[in-house]
């Protein structure tokens, strides 16, 4: 359990400053695929070092961590958008 929480917190911030620093990048697929590709070097670079095990789990689970924090930045702009139109009127 502490392996999966870990793994999706440790890219939930990723997920979330991803979508927000770049906002040509505003889409769940791609900062997936950024995740992804992130993780996924990670674990090679654990396997070419040999002192470490490589686990697509991990992959996976950040991945999955990094759309988290892509949705929780998209409920954050929402919130903050809602709020801001609110206090307009």
């Amino acid at each position: 359990m502490v392996n999966i929480l870990g793994n999706l917190a440790a890219f939930v911030p990723l997920g979330f400053l991803r979508a927000e620093s770049r906002p040509e990048l505003d889409q769940a697929g791609k900062v997936v695929l950024y995740s992804f590709l992130l993780s996924a070097f990670i674990e090679a670079l654990q396997l070419a070092s040999g002192q470490r095990i490589a686990d697509i789990d991990d992959v996976l689970l950040n991945s999955l961590g990094g759309l988290l924090g892509f949705g929780i930045c998209r409920l954050f702009r929402g919130v903050v958008t809602r709020r801001a139109s609110e206090a307009a009127c």
